[in-house]
């Protein structure tokens, strides 16, 4: 039972871990029309795009993007699960 849990809790750190990771290597883009502003969080995107509606235009997308650095980071845990 104790060696379970301590299974459990190893696993449960290293998704703990994954997420951090994800949440650093996240970058939120808000297109307008054909150009883009990068942002680190999905507020700053999201309070640019409201900028952008109130100013009139229509044409507004957010994309989220992980940067290509983490996906690599990720094969060196091949016994996540």
């Amino acid at each position: 039972m104790l060696i379970v849990q301590s299974v459990e809790h190893g696993k449960t750190n290293k998704l703990n871990y994954i997420n951090m990771k994800i949440t650093k290597q996240r970058k939120y883009l808000v297109w307008i029309g054909g150009s883009y502003n990068s942002f680190n969080t999905l507020d700053e995107a999201t309070k640019e795009k409201q900028n952008y509606l109130n100013k009139g235009y229509t044409d507004i997308q957010i994309e989220t993007i992980t940067c290509s650095k983490f996906i690599k980071e990720l094969n060196n845990y091949p016994t996540l699960f």
